[in-house]
C-alpha cells in the first residue's frame, strides 16, 4: 500500500501495484489490514462499475474484513444516491455470507430497510436479527417504536418481550422502562391487570437495587 502510495497520480502504474498486491499478499502474514489494499484498489479505479466488481470479489476473501468491505461498499453506494443497491448490498451483507453477519451489519441493514424498504421488509429484517439473537437492546428499542408507530401496539409489545427474552440485567433496564411506559400509555386503566402482571414480572426479574426502586416507583 505504501509503494502505491508513492506512484502518486501514476494512475496506471498504482492500478497495477495494487491488483499484484491483492493477489499475492498472504492475509495472514501481512502486516495491516488486508481490506485496505481491497479499498485502495476500489478507489484507484476512480469510477463506479470497476469500484462495484473489485468490491464484489473482495467480500468473498479469507482474511479480510468483510465487515469493514461492505460498510465501505454501502457507503459508497449511498454517497453516489444508488440507494437500490445500497440496500441490495446490505441485504447480501447479512444474508449470503458463510459466516454469520456481525450485529453492527444486521443493524447497518435494517437502518437501510427502514429508510428504502417496505414495512413489510423492514418488519422481517428485525425479526431475523433477534431470531438470530444479534440484536442490541437499542435495536429491540427500535423495533418496538417502528411498529408502534404503524399501529401494530401489540406487535410492538411482543417485540419487548422477544428482546427481554435475550438480555438480563442491567442490559435489559431500557426495554423494561419502555415496554412498561409504553403498556401504560396505551392503556391506563383499561387493563390494569395486565399492567400489575408486568411489574410484579418486571420485579421478579431480579433487577439490582437502584433499577428495583426506580420500577416500585413508577409501580405505585
Amino acid at each position: 500500500l505504501a509503494r502505491s502510495e508513492l506512484m502518486g497520480a501514476r494512475a496506471e502504474e498504482r492500478l497495477r501495484c495494487l491488483a499484484e498486491a491483492v493477489k499475492t499478499v498472504d492475509p495472514a502474514k501481512a502486516v495491516g489490514k488486508p481490506e485496505k489494499l481491497w479499498i485502495s484498489l476500489a478507489e484507484a479505479y476512480g469510477d463506479l462499475e470497476n469500484a462495484r466488481v473489485v468490491l464484489d470479489r473482495a467480500v468473498e476473501q479469507p482474511g479480510a474484513s468483510r465487515e469493514a468491505l461492505f460498510r465501505y461498499w454501502i457507503e459508497l453506494e449511498l454517497r453516489q444516491e444508488e440507494r437500490d443497491r445500497a440496500l441490495a448490498v446490505s441485504k447480501r451483507s447479512v444474508f449470503q455470507q458463510k459466516r454469520k453477519a456481525s450485529s453492527t451489519l444486521w443493524g447497518l441493514y435494517i437502518d437501510l430497510e427502514e429508510s428504502f424498504g417496505t414495512f413489510a421488509t423492514t418488519k422481517a429484517a428485525y425479526e431475523r436479527c433477534l431470531e438470530l439473537r444479534l440484536a442490541t437492546p437499542h435495536v429491540v428499542l427500535n423495533f418496538a417504536r417502528f411498529l408502534t408507530e404503524n399501529d401494530y401496539f401489540e406487535e410492538s409489545f411482543r417485540a419487548y418481550e422477544k428482546g427481554l427474552a435475550l438480555f438480563r440485567w442491567p442490559h435489559a433496564r431500557d426495554i423494561w422502562l419502555a415496554y412498561i411506559d409504553a403498556f401504560v400509555a396505551r392503556y391506563r386503566e383499561l387493563k390494569l391487570e395486565r399492567v400489575r402482571d408486568l411489574f410484579e414480572q418486571a420485579l421478579a426479574s431480579k433487577p439490582p437495587a437502584a433499577a428495583r426502586a426506580e420500577l416500585l416507583v413508577k409501580y405505585a
